[in-house]
């Protein structure tokens, strides 16, 4: 459902439903780019020959191209962390209140480790673990790690922290042992026999004599060919989205953030591969979503650094494991299936510099020691200079810019993102049609991927939400409103949800009669323990806020109220979720329904505007 409410003071001056959630959205919005502004962020790494961090540079030592032409460098700051950051201590919130805020310390980079086991085969991530395990134990981070593990879908093993026995037990939990990806063509070694000698093994088993085979053979080379490119494809889609929400969660901190991707293969595609007519589709597809996804991380100041957890790259063809008699005879098997493996070691290694680059991180590859690449990595990420420019083209096109920082230090090597998409900071999200909402949207929009059931936090938008039964009493049908799943049966309990976001996290544009018309989704969705959606309910509002409502809803915040029904009986998790449309933010968290199922009900719903028309 769709509610066009025309909404004025009452709105806007509803205070936050908890008083140190609300302070907190009271805060000055962190350095980094907004939707409204055009100021560009970037960060600097400054390393020496032997990629040691240089300290005390400053803004006279370094000239700021934007597609050539020099820019005017605003703002230049200097951090360099030399111990371990304390983390603030998240205020105590009253029982039924929940928020998307975690507090950080000022002024220093996060961690962030993404263990890929989609693209990982099992020998490596047993490698990887062992590695990690050593580097804890011998050189504790000066920043806050947390850590994410990727299978199908994106989860957080450990949020933020200092302390090394718990990202310990956290690289020792089930959740980041091995697991085998069944998107891999070998998901134990991540060695397979080229589709040429396969092909090859079949016609020699049957003698080769009859032409039949060699079709059948051919047919063979085709099918694992299409399998592949499929697996390859969903692969990149998993992992686009995973970028995607991670950096959806990582919007809401401020300063550096540095996430290793480690893993065994990089499946984003940005060149067709030849002779698979299908590759072409995929490469474009790719292309598009990697640079809106990239682009993304990188105007939040998330630099990403691809690490290739399989160590000195040796063609499968040529492994100890491998005997080679498959090619016996066959050397223009063997020659062919070389060609395709060097051609897909390029386009993966392309990836990782292409991923690198759009964010401001550094590849890793072609090396055994994954202990001293992560601490390289964690040292480049905290030790780093942050710039601002506003561009001298101040034509927004959607075109893409390019960016080079370039100094006449010798020695000194910069590494940065090397450019962004300049889309008009002002100009809301086209959609193209009917406004969407939860129950219609497309597969890797804000809405899906933010509202994903265990998916982390989306942070754009700082949120809280009060969460308690509307009543004692049970019913056999949903709230109306409500979309329930079908066979989902009562009886069903009510729940209220009062929803509190920040209007300095949402684009409001100021229309001819000085109204700021704010367009927001609030959508609360339960899920069975088993991850199947139950239930959903979504409201999308329009409010045109005068000046003097605006200024207010500033200082305390934007309050919505919802009901949503929920199964008595059984395991249930709440998801809530708030959506900008005019700038595709979002904020979302998630909370067991057991953890307010015993609270004091809510009372009658209150009024929150006045309603004109449904869509």
């Amino acid at each position: 459902m769709f509610c066009k409410l025309k909404l004025g003071l009452p709105f806007a001056v509803l205070a936050m439903a908890c008083a140190a959630a609300a302070a907190l959205c009271a805060q000055e919005p962190a350095a980094t780019i907004r939707a409204n502004s055009n100021l560009v962020v970037l960060d600097v790494v400054a390393t020496d020959e032997h990629q040691r961090p240089v300290p005390h540079l400053s803004a006279a030592d370094v000239v700021v191209y934007e597609d050539g032409k020099p820019q005017t460098v605003k703002n230049w700051e200097e951090h360099f962390v030399a111990s371990p950051a304390k983390l603030p201590q998240m205020p105590k919130l009253p029982p039924g209140v929940f928020t998307n805020f975690a507090p950080m310390p000022q002024s220093t980079a996060l961690t962030v480790l993404l263990l890929d086991k989609l693209n990982t085969p099992v020998k490596s991530q047993m490698v990887l673990r062992n590695e990690l395990l050593r580097y804890l134990k011998q050189t504790p981070p000066k920043t806050p790690v947390a850590i994410f593990v990727l299978t199908s879908q994106l989860r957080m093993l450990q949020g933020f922290t200092s302390d090394p026995e718990v990202l310990r037990q956290a690289v020792n939990s089930a959740g980041a042992r091995t697991a085998v990806s069944h998107g891999l063509a070998n998901p134990i070694s991540g060695d397979e026999p080229g589709n040429s000698a396969i092909a090859g093994e079949l016609a020699s088993a049957t003698g080769g004599a009859d032409g039949g085979i060699a079709d059948a053979a051919a047919a063979l080379q085709g099918f694992l060919s299409d399998e592949q490119a499929y697996m390859t494809e969903m692969r990149s889609r998993y992992t686009l989205d995973a970028f995607n929400q991670l950096g959806r969660y990582l919007a809401g901190f401020s300063g550096r953030k540095n996430v290793i991707w480690a893993a065994g293969s990089f499946p984003i595609r940005f060149f067709p591969n030849p002779g698979d007519e299908n590759s072409f589709d995929l490469a474009l597809n790719t292309s598009a979503e990697f640079h809106q996804t990239m682009g993304l991380m990188g105007a939040d100041q998330v630099a990403v650094y691809p690490m290739d957890v399989r160590g000195v790259a040796v063609p499968p063809m040529l492994t100890a494991n491998r005997s080679g008699m498959e090619y016996a005879g066959k050397p223009l098997n063997l020659m062919n299936d070389q060609a395709a493996a060097f051609r897909e070691t390029a386009m993966e290694h392309d990836a990782m510099f292409q991923v690198a680059g759009a964010t401001g991180g550094r590849a890793i590859m072609n090396t055994n020691g994954l202990q001293e690449a992560v601490a390289q990595i964690v040292e480049d990420g905290t030790n780093y200079y942050a710039l601002t420019y506003v561009p001298t083209n101040r034509n927004w096109k959607g075109e893409y810019r390019t960016i080079k920082v370039k100094t006449a230090l010798k020695g000194v090597n910069l590494a940065y993102r090397r450019g962004y998409v300049a889309d008009d900071p002002n100009a809301p999200v086209t959609h193209g049609g009917a406004p969407e909402t939860a129950s219609r949207v497309a597969p890797n929009s804000a809405v899906h991927l933010a509202m994903a059931y265990g998916a982390p936090s989306a942070q754009q938008i700082l949120i809280d939400a009060d969460i308690r039964p509307d009543s004692n009493q049970t019913e056999d049908k949903v709230a109306p409103g409500n979309q329930g799943a079908a066979g989902v049966k009562g009886p069903f309990r009510r729940y209220d949800v009062t929803f509190s976001a920040s209007a300095r996290d949402v684009l409001c544009p100021v229309e001819q009669d000085r109204t700021h018309h704010c367009s927001l989704e609030f959508v609360t969705a339960v899920y069975a323990a088993d991850g199947a959606l139950v239930n959903l309910q979504t409201n999308g509002i329009e409010a045109r806020l005068p000046d003097g409502s605006y200024q207010s809803a500033l200082r305390s915040g934007l309050r919505y109220r919802q009901q949503v029904s929920v199964p008595d009986k059984g395991e249930y998790t709440l998801r809530i979720g708030v959506h900008d449309v005019e700038s595709d933010r979002f904020g979302s968290l998630e909370t067991r329904v057991d953890a307010v199922r015993g609270l004091k009900p809510a009372g009658a719903p209150a009024a929150v505007g006045t309603p004109a028309q449904k869509k």
